[in-house]
């Protein structure tokens, strides 16, 4: 698999690199843009006299740039980004003004083929477009509580080792948790893969990412894996992120479970030891 770039947000300076530093003068004496003047080079890789799911861009702009493929970020003038499916690409530059103001410009390519991996939870989480989450009622608990590192977390897909309550019951804990918005019952959460934006179906909006390589063991290395990854969302998070017990709204996960019909979430508060009390979310693909 290849590397899973961060995401990234262009707010104040940004790091910078050029394909050619010298062209580059971040001075306080540079002159606002538009997006009309915005420059970049793309290249896409070809493979046979085909075009393939990398490119390589160059911008010659003098504020600071960042470039994006809607799912992948660089900070920076310049670099290569792995496309997520043939047909037509959007790649976007965006720039920085003096006053602060953001300016893009998008780029499209097209790709042939898909030659470079692309990590396969972007595909579990969106199908690589968009997919529909709902809650798991299959063992007649999705949200509820566990042992934190209790056994390996895969465990919980199939509800085995934990204290949970159906989604019929959860309109009555987010009113006890004093939670804003009815993520019970049928309520589902979008994942979509460019931009990577979450929205509920009762209204809540937010952002996610993953981190595979934060991985969480029930012991020591070489004992089973209690989390296989991270994910991190912003705004309203995904279907009823509340903490059980303290009604704390939580945006970082560990990840249990994932494949292309289960996820299995969970949260623990820092400091928590091996059997310490773990809040669980089981959700299936729609």
């Amino acid at each position: 698999m290849k590397k899973t770039y961060l995401i990234g947000l262009l707010t104040g300076a940004l790091a910078l690199t050029a394909c050619d530093p010298a062209e580059d003068d971040y001075s306080n004496n540079i002159s606002a843009m538009t997006a009309d003047d915005i420059t970049a080079e793309i290249t896409v890789e070809q493979q046979g006299g085909v075009n393939v799911n990398k490119v390589k861009v160059c911008t010659h702009n003098s504020l600071p740039t960042q470039i994006s493929n809607g799912v992948n970020t660089i900070a920076g003038s310049s670099g290569e980004l792995i496309l997520f499916g043939t047909g037509n690409n959007t790649i976007t530059v965006s720039c920085q003004n003096p006053d602060g103001t953001i300016i893009s410009k998008d780029y499209v390519v097209n790709v042939q083929e898909m030659v470079y991996d692309v990590d396969p939870e972007y595909g579990y989480f969106t199908n690589l477009s968009s997919k529909v989450w709902t809650w798991d009622d299959s063992s007649g608990q999705c949200w509820g509580n566990a042992g934190y590192l209790s056994g390996e977390g895969s465990r919980f897909v199939e509800g085995n080792g934990w204290w949970g309550v159906p989604s019929t019951d959860l309109s009555s804990q987010i009113e006890n948790y004093g939670y804003g918005l009815d993520d019970s019952g049928d309520a589902t959460m979008t994942m979509t893969l460019f931009g990577l934006k979450l929205e509920k179906s009762s209204g809540g909006t937010g952002t996610f990412s993953f981190d595979m390589t934060k991985k969480t063991h029930t012991g020591d290395d070489d004992s089973p894996l209690y989390a296989v990854g991270q994910l991190t969302t912003s705004g309203n998070g995904v279907l009823f992120p509340v903490q059980i017990n303290t009604g704390v709204v939580v945006n970082t996960f560990d990840i249990c479970y994932i494949d292309e019909s289960n996820l299995v979430l969970s949260y623990a508060s820092d400091g928590t030891g091996a059997w310490g009390e773990a809040t669980i979310w089981r959700f299936k693909a729609k």
